[in-house]
């Protein structure tokens, strides 16, 4: 039996790392609040699909800001590129049209580590929560 490094692993494996990342933060919404500082709101949280882009967790909240979270794992620190960003720009476009009456969209990004910060990390990243902030409750 070979064991192999997950930047080696096949892509069906690291599919299953992802989603079973984004459930983990589903089953701790609470510690991703709390984290955001968000407990007192009122909010809606779910996955979102529209025909233009898919969001990993949206919380639509009373004071009319919507956060918008994309999840990452990865065996070494995330860092966005120039691509991810504007992935990043359009799904909160798409929010905005989506849920008109919400004043503002923050993005927050919700990874197993801290991630590398670069420019589009610093002009988009609102939040970082890891692994960390969901397990102290």
């Amino acid at each position: 039996m070979q064991i192999i490094g997950r930047e080696q692993e096949p892509p069906r494996h690291n599919t299953w790392l992802g989603l079973s990342f984004e459930r983990l933060c589903f089953a701790h919404i609470y510690a991703i609040q709390k984290a955001l500082g968000i407990t007192g709101i009122a909010t809606k949280t779910f996955p979102m699909q529209t025909p233009n882009a898919q969001m990993d967790m949206v919380i639509l909240r009373a004071d009319k800001v919507t956060t918008l979270c994309e999840m990452k794992y990865t065996n070494n620190p995330y860092a966005i590129t120039k691509q991810e960003a504007d992935k990043l720009r359009r799904r909160a476009a798409e929010l905005s049209q989506c849920f008109p009456t919400q004043k503002q969209v923050l993005i927050t990004l919700v990874s197993n580590q801290v991630p590398k910060k670069n420019i589009y990390y610093n002009s988009l990243i609102t939040n970082n929560i890891t692994l960390s902030n969901l397990f102290l409750e």
